[in-house]
């Protein structure tokens, strides 16, 4: 079986990928471990920063 999570960065899917692999006890492989070193993006601290405030419960209160 092979299951492929898309979507923009810094959405979970590395995470709901390694519980997924987890409850179906099999492997994991990110996406970003195909990447060479020249190509791979880490987020700068600032990215990391916003995208917490991003996640913040305020302001996802109301969406279900």
């Amino acid at each position: 079986m092979i299951l492929i999570a898309m979507g923009v960065s810094g959405t979970g899917k590395t995470r709901i990928g390694e519980m997924l692999a987890e409850r179906l006890h099999c492997t994991f492989t990110d996406g970003d471990a195909f990447h060479s070193a020249a190509n791979s993006f880490t987020a700068p601290p600032t990215r990391r920063i916003c995208t917490k405030a991003f996640r913040s419960p305020t302001r996802t209160a109301g969406r279900g």
